[in-house]
């Protein structure tokens, strides 16, 4: 404990004479006397042992004053803003104008035009109902479809995965006024070259159109948020 105090204090006393004699020249002088062996690095014009670089990461010298370097993220790369570089992901939408039937008793998938963006080239036109996984980790999931006025049945909504199996679902009743707005979100640990849609399902007793409202809904979006 006493040995910690007076490394402190050594430290306290390093950083005091640097300020008092920061306007002078560089001078090893007062470093070798009060750290002898000991190597160091240079803050302005003055000289402090290795062993104070510890605050680095959180103090650096600019030259006149310490300023704050903030906690560093997972990639150590971002300062006090902790982005650590997850920034994988896409967000699909339909165009105005272009409704999807589904029919009664039928999953069906919901097919996407456009992405409002997609930053690992997450959806191709070519297959337009499937987002493809091409950096692993953990991923944020949801999506959102509106289903028209109907007093009939449930509506459902779901995240499929590798075309297999389901992830995540969740179903409303039918409404015969504002019609069903359905949405869900999920997280899921995904590898490289897994795949998502996004399915609906509807029993109203007749084919209903999914209402479409460009860059906002049906929507299908995931978005990477952890290695």
């Amino acid at each position: 404990m006493k040995i910690l105090l007076v490394l402190a204090l050594i430290i306290l006393m390093s950083f005091l004479v640097s300020c008092v004699f920061g306007a002078q020249s560089p001078d090893d002088t007062f470093f070798s006397n009060i750290f002898p062996g000991l190597s160091g690095k240079w803050c302005g014009n003055f000289k402090y042992p290795w062993f104070v670089g510890v605050f680095e990461n959180l103090y650096t010298w600019n030259g006149t004053a310490w300023i704050s370097g903030g906690l560093k993220g997972d990639k150590g790369d971002k300062g006090d803003t902790g982005d650590s570089g997850f920034g994988q992901g896409a967000r699909l939408y339909r165009t105005t104008g272009q409704t999807q039937a589904v029919d009664n008793e039928s999953w069906v998938t919901i097919q996407f035009n456009g992405a409002l963006y997609d930053t690992d080239s997450c959806f191709s036109g070519s297959s337009n109902t499937v987002m493809t996984c091409k950096t692993a980790g953990k991923y944020m999931i949801g999506g959102a479809c509106n289903f028209p006025a109907s007093g009939t049945g449930v509506r459902v909504i779901g995240i499929y995965l590798q075309s297999s199996y389901f992830i995540a679902l969740h179903s409303g009743v039918s409404d015969t006024v504002y019609g069903s707005s359905l949405d869900l979100t999920t997280t899921r640990i995904m590898a490289v070259g897994e795949t998502i849609q996004l399915k609906v399902f509807q029993n109203s007793g007749g084919s209903l159109n999914i209402p479409v409202d460009a860059n906002y809904i049906p929507c299908f979006w995931f978005q990477r948020v952890g290695n």
